[in-house]
């Protein structure tokens, strides 16, 4: 019975250890940096409406990427410094 005890808890701890989303948690602020430079990239978005929006992180990540490769916009240091956050916060999809 102890050992079926201990290979139970080590399976749970593993599967709980593995939980992380794809999708970014629903935040008020992230969601408003995520729909300005959707505006400032001019270009519709890939998610669904203000009211069902699970973004997922690698969507996120390409956008991140979209702002700070393009040369021929010229981001002020704020929106810089902002899509540079979103970049790193979603590195394991990005292309830098």
């Amino acid at each position: 019975m102890n050992k079926l005890l201990l290979v139970f808890l080590i399976f749970s701890a593993v599967y709980s250890a593995n939980a992380q989303s794809v999708y970014v948690p629903f935040d008020q602020d992230y969601y408003h940096l995520i729909n300005r430079y959707e505006v400032l990239n001019g270009r519709a978005s890939n998610w669904p409406g203000n009211s069902v929006r699970p973004i997922t992180r690698k969507d996120i990540a390409h956008l991140a990427d979209s702002m700070l490769l393009d040369t021929s916009r010229k981001l002020n240091s704020r929106d810089a410094f902002n899509a540079q956050y979103l970049q790193d916060d979603n590195w394991e999809h990005s292309k830098n």
